[in-house]
C-alpha cells in the first residue's frame, strides 16, 4: 500500500497505479478520499474512471463492474 496518500490518489487518477499493487485497502482508501473531496456522483465518476483504467492495465477490462463499484462506494459513504 502507498504510504503517501497524495501519491496514491495522484497515481490512481493519472493511471500510474500498478494493478498488482492495488488491493482492497487501496480501493477503500481511494473511495474514502474521493468522497471527502467530492459529492457522491462526482466521486463515483472518478472511482469508475480509475478502476476501468486499472482493469484495462491489467489486461482484464471485463472485470470492471459499474453496479459493484457504485455499491462499494455507497458502503464507504455510509460508514
Amino acid at each position: 500500500m502507498h504510504s503517501d496518500l497524495p501519491d496514491l490518489l495522484a497515481d490512481f487518477e493519472s493511471g500510474r497505479t500498478d494493478p498488482t499493487r492495488f488491493g482492497h485497502r487501496e480501493h477503500v482508501r481511494v473511495g474514502y478520499e474521493l468522497l471527502e473531496r467530492h459529492l457522491f456522483p462526482e466521486a463515483l465518476l472518478h472511482l469508475a474512471r480509475g478502476l476501468r483504467r486499472l482493469a484495462a492495465g491489467a489486461g482484464r477490462p471485463e472485470i470492471y463492474h459499474e453496479t459493484i463499484t457504485a455499491a462499494f462506494l455507497a458502503l464507504i459513504a455510509e460508514r
